[in-house]
């Protein structure tokens, strides 16, 4: 079976901002990193398994191999599906966007900083 990798990030609705975003940070960050490393990797919003959302979420953060927590823009879904990971001791790569602030809680965290200026992603600094 191959490993995995799940993405904790906020998504947005289609056409938004955050959903732009979020798409970019996958895209150009996530994947081609964890493709690298042998991981398949995905989002919520890639699973296609029939049931509940939530069921689903609480099993990749609890058996997949890896997670991957994207803070910005603060959502508190995110915040509460890192802390699920945190609880369960579940391995973690948490990324902020360069300049957004982080809640008290997480500052003492380490976190990698990214930007999404092409040149970054395409000398793949990430």
């Amino acid at each position: 079976m191959p490993k995995r990798c799940f993405v904790i990030s906020p998504i947005g609705q289609p056409g938004t901002e955050v959903r732009d975003h979020a798409d970019d940070v996958f895209e150009f960050i996530i994947q081609p990193a964890m493709k690298e490393v042998g991981l398949d990797v995905y989002r919520a919003d890639h699973d296609q398994r029939a049931g509940r959302i939530t069921e689903h979420m609480f099993d990749s953060i609890l058996t997949d191999d890896l997670c991957v927590a994207v803070l910005t823009y603060q959502n508190p879904n995110v915040f509460y599906e890192l802390a699920v990971a945190h609880c369960a001791a579940r391995p973690v790569i948490i990324l902020n966007e360069k300049g957004n602030p982080l809640p008290f809680d997480l500052k003492d965290l380490r976190v990698i900083e990214y930007t999404l200026r092409p040149k970054m992603i395409f000398d793949k600094v990430y």
